[in-house]
């Protein structure tokens, strides 16, 4: 018992965590941006304006590495599985430990609302999942993402 107290006490000593599995990280885009909420600024002289009342869908998710101005978007590795498709995302590796790591969520086809992620993620998963409506175009919605 002593050496099970000891080893756990080396382990937060060098900030190991002792074969414990890493969290999941689950996270849930809004499903939609208002056209309120999108601000337009045009150059000295003009005024910007987004359509008004107009609500734009959540289409995407993906990962991006750096800051969000320089669209670091990874490509990821995407996987069928019956109904489901899974997009998985890589953070690890060459310069990836060294950037800022995000989630990306797509709105209307080029609005984004961005979550900054812990530097430790290794991986996120976004899975989309066939509508069941034989014409919804796109065929697949959303469903989940998850980061560890």
């Amino acid at each position: 018992m002593h050496l099970n107290l000891l080893y756990v006490v080396a382990c937060v000593a060098v900030g190991m965590s002792c074969g414990s599995a890493k969290a999941e990280q689950r996270i849930v885009c809004p499903p939609a941006v208002m056209s309120d909420q999108i601000k337009v600024q045009g150059p000295p002289g003009w005024a910007g304006a987004y359509l008004p009342d107009i609500k734009l869908k959540l289409d995407s998710a993906g990962a991006r590495l750096g800051p969000l101005e320089q669209e670091g978007v990874l490509k990821g590795d995407v996987i069928q599985k019956g109904d489901t498709v899974e997009h998985k995302f890589s953070l690890t590796g060459g310069v990836a430990g060294q950037l800022d790591k995000w989630m990306v969520c797509t709105y209307g086809g080029n609005v984004y609302l961005a979550q900054k992620l812990p530097s430790a993620t290794e991986e996120c998963t976004v899975t989309y999942r066939r509508e069941t409506d034989t014409k919804a175009n796109p065929p697949y919605a959303m469903s989940a993402i998850s980061c560890k």
